[in-house]
């Protein structure tokens, strides 16, 4: 899940980049919106919020609470779609 507060600023980035790294998502549903602090919530229009939700069951087994064989790999593909939202952010910041 996908969920971005300023306007979509890096959505269409980060679906491609969940894409190539094999996984599927979804913008807005079930759930939309992201945290931003009260002190800025759209009245600061240069803080940009995304908040990118994993299926648990890609990385832990439910029943035990232990990790799965594949969590090292849901954590790093979740690192670079830290970097490809940050990179987003920073283009989207000089356009402005």
């Amino acid at each position: 899940l996908v969920s971005d507060w300023s306007s979509d600023v890096c959505s269409s980035d980060l679906v491609a980049a969940a894409q190539v790294e094999g996984y599927s998502t979804i913008v807005d549903a079930p759930f939309s919106g992201a945290l931003v602090p009260d002190a800025s919530y759209r009245k600061d229009r240069r803080v940009l919020s995304v908040m990118i939700e994993v299926n648990r069951r890609l990385y832990m087994d439910e029943d035990t609470g232990l990790k799965k064989q594949d969590f090292e790999q849901v954590s790093a593909a979740l690192g670079r779609l830290i970097v490809t939202a940050a990179q987003a952010a920073a283009r989207h910041s000089a356009e402005q």
